[in-house]
């Protein structure tokens, strides 16, 4: 069970205000740059993960759905609601 509170700041709910979700799979680039750029947002993902994870390429670099984000941010993160 979700544990409500996690995000909180001084008993302030912690909220993702604008998220958005990005296809990022190889087979939506539209330019031979947006590798390039996909890489260089992956690697800045990498680079501020959590001790012991660091997503793979499968994990990160996808067509996001609804549900995935969700239980990205909402579930596995420590933010109490979000906007899509």
């Amino acid at each position: 069970m979700k544990q409500f509170g996690r995000g909180m700041i001084d008993e302030s709910l912690a909220s993702g205000a604008v998220v958005h979700v990005y296809n990022t799979d190889a087979s939506n680039f539209a330019s031979r740059f947006a590798k390039l750029l996909r890489d260089l947002i992956r690697q800045s993902k990498v680079g501020t993960a959590k001790p012991g994870y660091t997503p793979t390429v499968e994990q990160c670099c996808r067509d996001w759905s609804i549900e995935g984000t969700t239980n990205q941010i909402i579930v596995e993160g420590g933010t109490d609601f979000w906007t899509y």
